[in-house]
């Protein structure tokens, strides 16, 4: 398809599908058996050969003698379980790709003949279980997305996986890279990981077998030289037991199952700066069971109680200067953090601390107005904190019985999202400040009564409303119905209802 030579009798069919017949075609007349034959031209001549999602399921040895192929696409081919070693007679190769061919077991085992690849596309290939020795010779390449360590010390491929120095000499990767498998206290020096300069993203996952929950307090080797990477943009952390120290060129942060963790940086006392990972725009803090704060304090006296976060309360406490998507989930015990007053995206909040919000908007709200107090100005609405927000998703959270009156400074908010939150029992006072939302979103909220109608005349923008398993609802407070705004009602499993239809809203009961 690259050179042009796969030509539609219809052209309706799509390329992909063109390709994929002339491969059974081949196959039908034992084309790569003997590579002589021509198709539109000499096809041992042939540079590309793009064959992705055509079902392919065995690739034949004679696929070797296409000597001068540099560009091999077998990507989403799901059946496709091994590939002949013969490929790796392909010297001139410089793309191989192979993503999402979920049932590929292995690679070939003479990879390292391939002395020209660039690129090696392994995204998505959940059944590899190690990639072959001998990667280190592919000094050339440029990508290689995925680094699957073996997890046995025991099985029968002992000697023929590659260890984690086969990344050592490997320093012109470009783009991501994910290591899988990775073992707690294991370190990365012989993977020479401050050497990739070059890497955008990297991702590691510590392999879910491995229980042993003394070595990942040492899982912070693993990091070491990491922190050098200045071109680093994202970096991921699957089952890490350690902390983290400061990646300052950060723009993108997620850790994801990390039950060991309990702080992310490690500091005597509080910070003496006052903006943390400068440039950091998107963080992911998802299932982290014991995760407590941001720090961790080396003296007893520093203590993360509720007195002790009020009375910092009254301090200016460190912030993210440029955050503007905060992702927490399952992060119960979570109660103190950088403030993140400059989040213009989203904040997702579920079975999580409410702390972390609240000191966001009191501590940062309540300096501004003493700043302004001396200089005798007022406040500007845009430069309080979360002025800007457009989307707030507050999920599982048992402590929450009224939406409180500081969230009045989410003056730009479009779309909340209040999901099985047990207690919630009104939506007053702080329902009345959120003059910009179009779109209001209720589920699973037992003790909720939306009967109140005074609040709702506040909603001048609302168009969408959503309510399900509002056990409570009987009907819709008559200052609902007259929004002039309010485009659209959906109501589901609200068993009480009674719906009245004597309004011009379009509303669908479910």
């Amino acid at each position: 398809m690259a050179q042009g030579f796969l030509m539609a009798s219809d052209e309706n069919e799509c390329p992909e599908d063109v390709g994929y017949d002339y491969f059974q075609n081949l196959l039908s007349r034992s084309f790569f058996q003997e590579v002589q034959v021509s198709l539109l031209g000499r096809v041992e001549f042939l540079r590309a050969m793009n064959l992705p999602s055509s079902g392919i399921e065995i690739v034949p040895d004679s696929i070797g003698g296409l000597e001068h192929l540099r560009c091999l696409d077998l990507s989403r081919n799901e059946n496709l379980k091994k590939l002949p070693n013969s490929i790796s007679k392909l010297q001139n190769l410089q793309l191989l790709n192979l993503t999402s061919c979920h049932k590929l077991e292995e690679l070939p085992r003479d990879i390292s003949k391939l002395i020209s690849l660039r690129s090696l596309e392994i995204d998505f290939c959940t059944s590899l279980t190690y990639m072959p020795s001998g990667l280190s010779q592919l000094t050339n390449l440029q990508v290689l997305s995925r680094f699957v360590l073996r997890k046995s010390t025991s099985d029968t491929k002992k000697g023929q996986s590659a260890e984690l120095s086969e990344l050592m000499r490997l320093n012109n990767l470009r783009r991501q890279l994910h290591i899988t498998n990775l073992k707690h206290g294991m370190e990365s020096k012989a993977a020479n990981l401050k050497e990739k300069r070059h890497l955008r993203s990297l991702a590691l996952f510590w392999d879910p077998d491995d229980n042993d929950s003394e070595a990942a307090l040492n899982d912070e080797k693993t990091l070491e030289g990491i922190q050098s990477l200045t071109n680093l943009k994202n970096l991921g952390l699957i089952r890490y037991g350690g902390v983290v120290d400061q990646f300052r060129s950060l723009k993108v942060l997620g850790l994801v199952y990390l039950p060991a963790l309990q702080y992310v940086m490690k500091n005597n006392g509080w910070p003496t700066t006052l903006i943390v990972l400068p440039f950091l725009q998107e963080l992911h803090l998802v299932d982290l069971p014991n995760i407590k704060g941001w720090w961790k304090k080396d003296s007893v006296d520093d203590k993360d109680d509720d007195d002790s976060i009020t009375e910092k309360t009254n301090h200016r406490l460190p912030s993210f200067s440029r955050l503007s998507f905060l992702n927490i989930k399952n992060c119960p015990q979570l109660t103190c953090m950088p403030l993140f007053p400059s989040l213009d995206n989203e904040l997702i909040l579920m079975n999580t601390s409410w702390k972390p919000f609240m000191q966001t908007i009191l501590n940062v709200a309540s300096n501004k107005m003493t700043r302004d107090e001396a200089s005798s100005s007022s406040a500007s609405s845009e430069s309080l904190p979360l002025s800007k927000l457009m989307y707030l998703n507050i999920m599982d959270n048992q402590d929450l019985e009224s939406l409180p009156d500081w969230l009045s400074t989410l003056s730009s908010l479009k779309i909340l999202t209040l999901e099985d939150c047990p207690n919630l029992k009104t939506l007053s006072p702080g329902i009345q400040h959120f003059t910009s939302l179009r779109e209001l979103r209720i589920f699973n909220c037992q003790k909720l009564d939306l009967s109140h109608g005074d609040v709702w005349r506040a909603l001048r923008s609302l168009r969408i409303l959503k309510l399900r398993a509002l056990p409570q609802l009987v009907d819709l407070p008559v200052e609902i119905q007259q929004l002039n705004t309010l485009q659209y009602v959906h109501v589901e499993k609200c068993e009480n209802h009674n719906l009245s239809t004597r309004t011009s809203l379009q509303i669908r009961v479910v």
